[in-house]
This record gives structure tokens, sequence and C-alpha cells, in this order.
């Protein structure tokens, strides 16, 4: 195979927030650190969650419990809500072995038509070099007509918890607004995202985002097929900056377009961030964020809310380019 080697800046912001991700996948401490809470309060927000009749909170909570009990609640949420896409995913991206397998395959029969259920085969594929069965979850990816990656899911249903079963308050943890947003943010962020990894590997882009490896043709449509879906239509912004990563990959024709509304959009998002750091402790800020959460549904209908009230379009203006980077003076 031959390589050529790219630099961009939407592959290295991509890269960028998938790692910021992926270093608070499955890990609750972070979700306590950034909120400054004591253990003890999230510990029992999980404890009380554990115990609710409905399977998607059992669910959460049984994704953030100690490592002793996760695998006995995660069986047991499995067994409670069998058709239940949503619960499924948790159990296949928090168990191990045959429970896990067995969630893998209720989500192919609940959600086929669904790219990031396929997203499970493709890692176990990619990890043992199994060429074969690579290529087949990728043209199954292709084929599907969505793909959602249960992180806007993850935190609707935190914050349904919190505002319609109250167990953040009558766990004993903590009564603003503002910090029952934060918690609930924290906790879908701790145990939301699933590694895009395998995924851009499969599609000939390094780990560096530098180099793009050769593709045979079967495999660079699905990698295109795939790249469009996330880059359009994926619920969160990491999603569709990894598409447009993989129709840089491909050298698709959508590329620099995508790319342009990725830069531009990833902008906007950040801008959004720093003027809610400069609202921290202010529950009207939380208040009005969860209400753009619960009303939007998905990360990127958040975006769109939350620009037009500023006054920005959700897409980039004709003509906008993203500004260039200054380079450094070397030393």
């Amino acid at each position: 195979m031959q390589g050529k080697t790219f630099q961009t800046d939407v592959v290295a912001s991509v890269l960028a927030i998938v790692v910021a991700a992926q270093m608070h996948a499955g890990d609750v401490h972070a979700a306590r650190d950034e909120v400054g809470r004591s253990p003890n309060a999230t510990d029992a927000v999980v404890e009380l969650l554990a115990d609710s009749p409905d399977p998607r909170f059992a669910a959460l909570a049984a994704s953030a419990s100690p490592t002793d009990r996760r695998t006995a609640r995660l069986a047991d949420v499995a067994m409670r809500a069998p058709d239940d896409a949503f619960v499924q995913w948790i159990v296949a991206s928090k168990a191990e072995g045959a429970l896990r397998d067995e969630a893998i395959d209720a989500l192919v029969r609940i959600a086929p038509d669904d790219a990031a259920t396929w997203l499970f085969a493709l890692s176990g594929a990619v990890a043992t070099g199994d060429d074969k069965a690579t290529a087949a979850a990728l043209a199954r990816m292709a084929r599907a007509g969505r793909f959602d990656d249960r992180y806007s899911a993850i935190m609707m249903e935190w914050l349904r918890a919190a505002q319609d079963h109250g167990p953040f308050r009558s766990a004993g943890g903590p009564a603003s607004e503002y910090d029952t947003t934060v918690l609930a943010v924290s906790f879908a962020s701790a145990h939301a995202l699933p590694s895009f990894r395998p995924l851009t590997l499969a599609c000939g882009l390094s780990g560096d985002a530098k180099v793009v490896v050769d593709l045979d043709p079967v495999r660079r449509d699905d990698c295109h097929a795939i790249g469009l879906l996330l880059a359009t239509r994926g619920d969160t912004l990491v999603a569709r900056g990894i598409g447009g990563a993989l129709l840089r990959a491909v050298d698709a024709p959508e590329r620099d377009e995508q790319a342009r509304i990725f830069a531009y959009q990833h902008g906007a998002h950040a801008d959004d961030i720093a003027s809610n750091l400069a609202l921290a402790g202010e529950d009207d800020a939380m208040r009005t964020l969860a209400a753009d959460w619960r009303e939007g549904g998905t990360e990127m209908a958040v975006l769109e809310r939350r620009l037009a009230r500023a006054g920005v379009p959700f897409l980039p203006p004709d003509g906008w380019r993203a500004p260039e980077r200054k380079t450094p003076p070397a030393p």
C-alpha cells in the first residue's frame, strides 16, 4: 500500500475532541472531579437509580456502578429490557464476555439500520486483524440509514432523571439547577461516547491523522458513504467531525464543504462553551441549557437552538472560511 501525507486543522480538531472524550469514557471519577462533589453524593444518586423500576434509569446506574456491582446490574437490566436499544447499547458498551456478546446480538436484531450498531463488530474485527469481518461491518454501516452514538440519548435520560424523579435532590446530592445540570452532563460525558478509532483505522486514517493509506475501491466507497452519513446526519459534533475526516481520507468530492461546515460549527460550539463558563454558577444559564437539551433532543439540535438565540446562523455564510492558525515563531 502507498500512503500520502496531509495535515488539516479539521482533522486535528476532530482528534482533539475524540481524545478528550475517550479520556473520560467509562470513568465516573472524572465526572466527580469535574463537579467537585464528594463520592458519597454521586454514589447516592447511582444507588437510588439502581433500584428504579425504569430499566433505562437502572441501566444508567449500572454503567456508573463500581466494578464489583456493575456486571450483575448490567445482566439484570439486559434481561429486563431485551428489546430496548438504549439499554442494550449500555450493556454492550460496559459489559464483557458473553453478556457483551448477547447485548451486541440484541442491537443487531433491534437496530440493524443504525450504523453505530456495527461499531462493535468492527472493533472486534479490526482488533483481530480480520479483513473479511472488517469489510462486512463497513458494508453494513455504509448501507445504514442513520447513526446514533447514544450520547444524546444518554444525556436526555440523565436530565430526565434529574427533572422528573429528583434523584439528585432526594439522594442528598446538589440542589441548585446549575449543579444538577452540570452533574447530569458530567455523568453523560463520562459514559456515553464510543470509540471511533477502529472506524478511522479501517478507513485508512492513521492514528496521528497525517497519513492516508490507499484503499481498495469497495472499501473506499463504503468509507465514503459512512463519512457522508456521519458528517451530515450524526447527532453529535464528534460524529460529524469523524465523518469529515473520513471524507478527506477517501478524497471525497464533499470533503471541502463538509470541512468548512464542521470548522464553523466547531468554532461556534467553542464560543458557546466559553460563554457558559463565563456564567458558571448561574442557575438561569444552566436552566436554559437543560431546556435546550429537553427541547432539542440531540447535541446538534441543541447547538442550532443556542446559535439561533444568539442570532448566529447554524450553517456558515457563503464565503466563510476558517481563520488560519498562526504559526508560533521558531525558538
